[in-house]
């Protein structure tokens, strides 16, 4: 029977200090990958919201301004909406545009990333 890799590298150490020590490490390190993986689950990095007021057109509007970084490329959009409907939406909604938006944008620039590869093969 196989034993884990980490039990055996405790094991053979010596000096209790250091054993405790090195499990506590180890176990602040894997705790530690755990929670990074589990807030950045799609890899996006979600920088604070920019809302404001603002009239196009003649129209009183809310403007959503957000930056979202996606594997080193940045990504600034808004969504500019009617002051009325604004105050009718949930966050959620909120978050349902924005991320739709975003995945469009994404949809669009790996095609086109794809077929630029494609042709200069």
């Amino acid at each position: 029977m196989k034993m884990p890799v980490l039990y055996i590298c405790f094991n053979k150490m010596k000096n209790k200090k250091i054993k405790i020590i090195s499990i506590i490490i180890t176990l602040v390190l894997i705790f530690s990958i755990i929670l990074f993986i589990k807030n950045k689950p799609d890899g996006i990095i979600r920088n604070p919201d920019v809302v404001r007021n603002v009239n196009i057109a003649n129209r009183e509007m809310v403007q959503v301004q957000f930056f979202w970084e996606y594997n080193g490329t940045k990504y600034n959009d808004a969504l500019n909406i009617l002051k009325d409907e604004y105050a009718k939406l949930s966050q959620s909604d909120i978050d349902k545009m924005k991320q739709t938006r975003f995945d469009n944008w994404l949809k669009l620039t790996t095609e086109q990333s794809k077929k630029v590869n494609d042709e200069n093969i």
